[in-house]
């Protein structure tokens, strides 16, 4: 990867475009690789929702190495190109221009988000699952799944647990987180709609 963007970098130095040129590195959802017992992706970890995002704009020195924990997410990246460009964004697009971040980092933002995975394919079974990201707290739900259960569910506090290893469903304090998250997915599911 460094190779490719140094050579895309020199090529643009030839060029005399490398001053406005903006680069924007981001790739599919995660992979699993074994983890889990998995393999490809679909499901609600944490390695495979969390996606790597780069974003170089020589114009704005003041970005270069800033980083931040904050949820970005794929519908940040329309809002983000326009705003760059000098295009406004309509309202009627979700998510936000991340310039707002990269100017004001201490700026309001989301401190929870809406996933799923909706797509059914009978061929290769892989369940349809949604969730809820908030802070250090995940609720997932497995929806179409095959017998015995017609569905299933994965409580996870990242915090104690960054690796979600410990599904907290059935555990009393699972049980008492899912009931703090399950409201806000309900009002994420139906906002995303």
């Amino acid at each position: 990867m460094d190779d490719v963007v140094g050579k895309l970098r020199r090529s643009l130095q030839e060029r005399g475009l490398s001053e406005n040129t903006i680069i924007v590195y981001t790739s599919d959802n995660g992979f699993y690789e074994g983890e889990y017992g998995f393999a490809d992706k679909w499901y609600g970890h944490e390695l495979s929702i969390r996606v790597p995002l780069i974003i170089y704009d020589p114009r704005q020195p003041a970005w270069h190495g800033r980083t931040t924990d904050r949820y970005t997410l794929n519908i940040d990246l329309a809002p983000t190109l326009l705003t760059v460009a000098g295009v406004p964004v309509p309202n009627r697009m979700q998510g936000r221009s991340l310039t707002q971040l990269m100017n004001t980092p201490t700026t309001p933002w989301r401190n929870e988000f809406y996933f799923e995975h909706p797509i059914n394919i009978p061929a290769v079974f892989i369940p349809q699952s949604e969730g809820v990201l908030s802070a250090d707290r995940k609720y997932v739900h497995y929806y179409n799944v095959r017998q015995p259960a017609d569905s299933y569910e994965e409580v996870y506090n990242l915090k104690t647990d960054p690796q979600e290893l410990t599904n907290l469903a059935a555990q009393p304090k699972g049980k008492a987180l899912k009931k703090s998250l399950v409201p806000l997915f309900n009002q994420l599911k139906a906002a995303a709609r």
